[in-house]
């Protein structure tokens, strides 16, 4: 019965099936040029030289690209994420921004390594454009939200730039920093959403305004959720600064310096849209502050998913190798 929910599941609708679509054609397209839709036949076929038509390939793969980004929201097709994160159930925002992201990074890491490998120089250069626009976009976009599960949208666009910064390499080191990131990215967006589900309600709990002086009824509270928005800006000793690390390393051994260059400044970008929250918290007086509706079982959550972001952050080999050997499942 919520207006703004029905906006949102009716967008989503609609433009997950214009992209499933564009998805759908470049499939027909690629099967029409290789005679097959099976990874390893598709690859034969390109290596061998045996495709009806080099133009009926690229434009096939350039919509099964469309449809992928769609579902990771990359730009230009990211504009259903704000409006469906900030209409939705902060539940099932906190599903979205998670499970759907990592299955479509991992389907698109399968795709391209295992059936277009040989075509990998051809899309490098657009998806160079793609992942810069991403990242500035969603950073700058961030910075001017006050409604929080609309700047986490934004920044969820700009996090999936630096995803496909491993993407773009296509190289064992670069695919293992994606399985880190998504790891680590999970995590740190579960735990913001849950505590903001924890304060959410009847309206409130969701702008920046709301948070005005947390620190003081709610410290403990107040502490975890800093620790999700550093460990989102990518401070050390967090395991967010080990998984932007894993991938512009990865980028850099292949390069890409300027794109480097680019993400991290977009990265300190960021931290002025995070550290609003805790000047917020912590800076700012308020006579009267939100209440938080935490269960044991809620704690519990939170305990599990910080102690992720600070274990990984101090100690990450075990995650690395773990992202290691998950990226060898693709090659």
């Amino acid at each position: 019965h919520d207006v703004l929910s029905n906006e949102s599941g009716v967008k989503y609708l609609l433009l997950g099936a214009f992209s499933t679509g564009f998805f759908l054609f470049g499939a027909s397209l690629i099967y029409g040029s290789t005679g097959t839709t099976q990874f390893g036949e598709i690859a034969n076929s390109i290596s061998s030289g045996n495709v009806l038509s080099d133009i009926l390939l690229m434009l096939g793969l350039g919509l099964l690209l469309v449809g992928f980004a769609f579902k990771v929201a990359l730009v230009p097709f990211h504009m259903w994420s704000p409006d469906v994160y900030q209409g939705a159930p902060t539940s099932v925002t906190a599903f979205l921004c998670t499970a759907p992201k990592a299955a479509g990074f991992g389907a698109l890491l399968k795709v391209l390594l295992i059936a277009f490998p040989e075509i990998h120089p051809h899309w490098q250069g657009l998806f160079w454009m793609i992942i810069l626009l991403t990242m500035t976009i969603g950073n700058i976009s961030a910075l001017v939200q006050s409604n929080i599960k609309r700047m986490l949208a934004f920044s969820s666009i700009a996090h999936a730039g630096y995803l496909a910064m491993g993407i773009l390499v296509l190289t064992k080191s670069g695919v293992s920093a994606v399985m880190l990131y998504l790891a680590v990215y999970s995590a740190m967006n579960l735990g913001s959403f849950a505590i903001i589900s924890f304060f959410e309600k009847e309206g409130r709990g969701v702008s920046f305004s709301d948070y005005r002086g947390l620190a003081a009824k709610h410290p403990l509270m107040a502490a975890v959720l800093s620790l999700f928005m550093l460990a989102l800006a990518g401070f050390p000793p967090t395991a967010g600064f080990v998984a932007k690390y894993a991938v512009f390393s990865s980028a850099l051994e292949q390069g890409y310096v300027w794109l480097v260059v680019f993400a991290v400044l977009n990265s300190l970008v960021s931290v002025y849209y995070y550290i609003r929250i805790i000047v917020n918290m912590y800076m700012v007086e308020e006579e009267e502050t939100i209440a938080s509706h935490v269960t044991p079982m809620n704690a519990i959550l939170l305990t599990f998913l910080a102690g992720i972001v600070i274990l990984f952050g101090i100690y990450p080999s075990w995650l690395i190798d773990i992202s290691i050997k998950a990226a060898s499942v693709f090659s």
